[in-house]
């Protein structure tokens, strides 16, 4: 209740957006914990470089591979952490080629360490 009442007041905070999402889809109401984590990506990715996200249009769809983020670094994690849920969740909803895609992404973000 009070992480709920958190979130409410603190729209903008990504880490407790997302813990509220995960609480959502372990009481198995995944329709509000959806809207959350697109919330948190929101968040995410306004803030990052657009030359950190990916793109169809950048490069004529060749991926960007020379740009990298240390999972280890308390900034990153966040980012990580979101989208390692967002695949997560794109699975247990049976949109695999949507989790596949998340996946390859964050792998060709810190391709030395497996995040």
């Amino acid at each position: 209740n009070l992480l709920a009442m958190f979130v409410a007041d603190n729209p903008f905070f990504a880490e407790t957006i997302l813990q509220m999402a995960m609480v959502l889809y372990y009481v198995n109401d995944r329709g509000r914990g959806s809207d959350l984590l697109r919330r948190c990506m929101y968040l995410y990715e306004t803030a990052l470089p657009s030359s950190l996200l990916p793109s169809n249009s950048a490069n004529n769809g060749e991926a960007n591979n020379d740009i990298f983020m240390d999972i280890n670094r308390q900034p990153n994690s966040g980012f990580f952490a979101c989208l390692f849920r967002i695949m997560q969740t794109s699975g247990m909803s049976g949109c695999h080629p949507n989790a596949m895609a998340v996946g390859r992404y964050l792998l060709s973000l810190d391709p030395l360490r497996d995040p």
